[in-house]
């Protein structure tokens, strides 16, 4: 070997250090993921030009994992004395079930209920870790192995995916929500759009009309000048004043370019290009019900605003600003996905659309706007029926100074016909004693499925919660409940199943000291606390039942 390549192999050498030295420290601190993403972000174009020519393709690959879903995996509760006590170790295992937690961090000691399974176990690795491309023999790989664990186990674990799509990487591949909406609501400008090109010349008319500077004239004026021209031709009444696009966006096209191959045209009217979405549904769903895939954590139903630096809109992770483009969209998703075995989480209740940075990081309130709040819920009312799941967000209360996660009201507004249950509202039942109450009953949603946590590693909410114990803004019950607890985590975990959440998501934690700090609490006989825990074991056993395939 001469002395060029001996430098050339030990520079590759120390380059591959470094990058693993980095890989890892990002894994193992939660503080440096977003660093990470707006890195990846930043080398948007490096993404680009490396994808391969299947990118961004949904396609069903041919592998099948092989899962047993013949009888549910129940936590084996006693009809007739429910509350009956249980030994430590028995607790423990029941009380792991109701976790999610990534593969990366399973432990067989502690098995939880359910596994997302990360980008490493999914997607190949580029030069920058950005795992551009989906990987199914991997996929398949890294599934049986868990499938084998919890087979010894004798439990069958609740596989998940993000289900997003775009940057939020998963199984398979699909365009994210907001690239969908804006291939859906574009419009080409041709050559035969003569009267149009004109009125763009002589600036009568802009490239998008949801400015809120626009008077509804000036847009009724551009709507009946473009529909003179036929580019609204099948769109439907309730958006023609507002929601019209022309301009798509280069890197959007682009995707969906990808996705659709030849058939990415920007001038099929709205109802040819709904069927070209539900196709890439159906073919994605396709592919994650063959490789063993139970629940998804989608469709995101927040509706954003654009005017706001909020972080699912600068991740294009939210369909639109629309509610009612956001319902058609999230209603094509629901129903391919249940017609390909896959349960599915409307998220983030109450919303997460209007929130002014990443509350992954800090929690901030949404934006004060009653008639957004009132139209979120509304969403919900809607589709609560056909959401297996539903994520509660970390976003702050507007009128409560809690987030909504740990918030019982909050949890009540979803989950009851009226709330608060307790009028007038019980003080001494809270955790913090800085949380406000309403003086007054309102009307709920009365879900009944299953009530699930965003990630409670969450800086946003760990800080909350370590910030309002320094300041001693803890009521008598909620000292008490905390007691068994060493780690903000574990506290965000107590307060999530006293609020009455059904599934806990955790990442980067302990989930055995996370369960033995529950179960701690459980053993203190606080009758409330010790109720929510066995409906959450209930509604564990619910969501087992329906896996059945």
């Amino acid at each position: 070997m001469n002395k060029n390549s001996k430098n050339s192999l030990l520079a590759l050498i120390i380059i591959a250090t470094i990058g693993l030295g980095i890989e890892y420290t990002l894994n193992k601190n939660p503080n440096f993921q977003t660093t990470k993403n707006k890195a990846l972000n930043a080398l948007h174009l490096y993404k680009v030009i490396n994808f391969d020519e299947n990118q961004f393709q949904p396609k069903i690959s041919g592998l099948r994992v092989d899962k047993n879903n013949e009888s549910p995996s129940l936590i084996p509760l006693k009809p007739e004395n429910k509350y009956e006590k249980f030994s430590d170790e028995e607790l423990k295992q029941m009380v792991s079930r109701l976790f999610i937690t990534k593969y990366s961090e399973l432990n067989e000691e502690c098995l939880p209920g359910g596994i997302i399974l990360g980008v490493n176990q999914v997607r190949k690795g580029g030069i920058f870790k950005d795992y551009s491309n989906y990987a199914p023999e991997k996929a398949k790989k890294n599934l049986d192995k868990i499938l084998e664990i919890y087979k010894n186990a004798g439990i069958n674990p609740i596989i998940c995916d993000e289900g997003e799509g775009g940057f939020v990487f998963g199984m398979s591949d699909l365009p994210s929500a907001e690239e969908m909406t804006e291939y859906l609501l574009n419009y080409a400008v041709t050559e035969q759009d003569e009267l149009l090109k004109e009125a763009f010349r002589k600036g009568r008319i802009t490239d998008r009309f949801d400015k809120p500077d626009e008077s509804f004239r000036y847009r009724k004026n551009q709507i009946n000048l473009l529909e003179k021209t036929g580019l609204l031709k099948g769109i439907h009444e309730s958006t023609k004043t507002k929601y019209i696009y022309f301009l798509e966006d280069p890197d959007n096209e682009y995707t969906m370019k990808r996705a659709l191959g030849n058939k990415f045209n920007l001038s099929l009217p709205f109802e040819e290009k709904l069927k070209q979405i539900s196709e890439l549904y159906s073919t994605y769903f396709k592919e994650l019900d063959n490789m063993g895939v139970d629940v998804i954590f989608g469709p995101v139903l927040d509706v954003f605003k654009k005017s706001s630096d909020n972080f699912m809109n600068q991740q294009d992770r939210s369909y639109h600003d629309s509610f009612t483009i956001t319902r058609i969209l999230a209603k094509l998703y629901i129903e391919n996905a249940h017609k390909n075995n896959l349960l599915v989480t409307g998220k983030h209740y109450l919303t997460a659309g209007s929130v002014k940075g990443d509350i992954h990081n800090v929690v901030k309130p949404n934006e004060d706007n009653l008639i957004d709040r009132r139209a979120s819920m509304e969403t919900y009312i809607k589709f609560k029926k056909d959401l297996d799941l539903i994520m509660v967000t970390h976003t702050l209360h507007q009128n409560k100074n809690i987030p909504y996660v740990i918030s019982e009201e909050t949890i009540q507004s979803l989950t009851e016909i009226r709330f608060p249950l307790r009028y007038p509202y019980e003080k001494n039942n809270r955790l913090f004693s800085s949380e406000t109450s309403k003086s007054r009953v309102n009307w709920g949603i009365n879900y009944k499925g299953v009530v699930i946590t965003d990630a409670i590693n969450m800086k946003g909410l760990t800080n909350y919660i370590e910030n309002e114990v320094k300041k001693g803004n803890l009521t008598k019950r909620g000292e008490i409940l905390f007691g068994p607890a060493n780690s903000n985590v574990e506290k965000a975990a107590i307060a999530a199943i006293a609020a009455g959440n059904d599934l806990l998501i955790v990442a980067h934690s302990d989930l055995s000291n996370i369960v033995n700090a529950v179960v701690e609490v459980y053993k203190l006989n606080d009758s409330d606390f010790n109720m929510k825990l066995f409906d959450a074991f209930e509604q564990y056993n619910r969501l087992q039942t329906k896996l059945i395939k």
